[in-house]
């Protein structure tokens, strides 16, 4: 690529090679600015959308109750239970207490299933007092985390709600700079915007360098006099030797 390109402007006293590389420059600005937005945006919208500690919250609360419900099946299992044996104690002892049973033999046979009874009766209770105060743990746990989601979810609204302030605030700013964008692609010749896209597909998006200190901005290349002197001409446009982008010189 030639370091320099003739736009044939005959008229001097109107700036024109230097109006299109301000032009140039401030389509690049807007370019740059509207690419930062499209990524913030982007950003705002990953966080937007993600919901995975809430809905890995939302999942240990299924488990949480899952849990508490089946401590309550047992619970009500053991309590049918003891209410069973206590029962069939309850009918043992009214059969030795009411001398229904006359065969000393048989009488020490039912003696031996009441004792038996009594210890099954106690394993029995004291497996209901175990599960009775897990459920309790597990429930004054569940009401504890429920509570917390709760609060997660307000702060998950106020946070979404914030969200999606600043991306329509970062729409409405996109929008602008997008009609300034257009005015001044209108301004510009078919050509150069042409070579513009092109040098922004290959560059990075970067088309128009900054002359920072007798180099350019983008890649660091130091420029001969002649080239400064090229970049400042009103009449042409100058390109970096090393990275090829179109030089600016305020």
């Amino acid at each position: 690529m030639l370091g320099v390109v003739d736009l044939g402007c005959r008229k001097p006293q109107m700036g024109c090679a230097m109006a299109l590389v301000d032009r140039l420059y401030t389509l690049q600005r807007l370019d740059t600015l509207l690419n930062r937005f499209r990524e913030q945006k982007a950003r705002l919208r990953d966080l937007l959308n993600n919901r995975e500690e809430i809905e890995r919250y939302r999942r240990r609360l299924e488990e949480m109750r899952a849990r508490v419900k089946d401590l309550h099946r047992q619970l009500l299992e053991s309590d049918a239970q003891v209410q069973q044996l206590r029962k069939k104690l309850q009918d043992l002892e009214a059969r030795l207490t009411k001398g229904q049973v006359q065969n000393p033999r048989e009488a020490l046979v039912l003696q031996q299933e009441i004792t038996y009874l009594y210890r099954k009766i106690d394993q029995a209770e004291d497996l209901a007092l175990q599960v009775l105060m897990e459920w309790e743990r597990s429930k004054a746990d569940l009401e504890a985390a429920e509570a917390e989601f709760q609060q997660m979810e307000a702060q998950r609204a106020r946070l979404e709600a914030e969200l999606q302030k600043e991306i329509e605030e970062l729409e409405a700013n996109m929008q602008e700079l997008l009609e300034r964008r257009r005015v001044l692609m209108g301004g510009l010749p078919p050509d150069i915007m042409a070579q513009y896209e092109q040098l922004q597909a290959r560059k990075g998006g970067l088309a128009v360098a900054l002359v920072e200190e007798g180099a350019c901005s983008a890649c660091g290349a130091v420029l001969s006099a002649a080239r400064l002197q090229a970049a400042r001409n009103v009449f042409s446009l100058t390109y970096c030797p090393q990275c090829g982008r179109i030089l600016y010189a305020p």
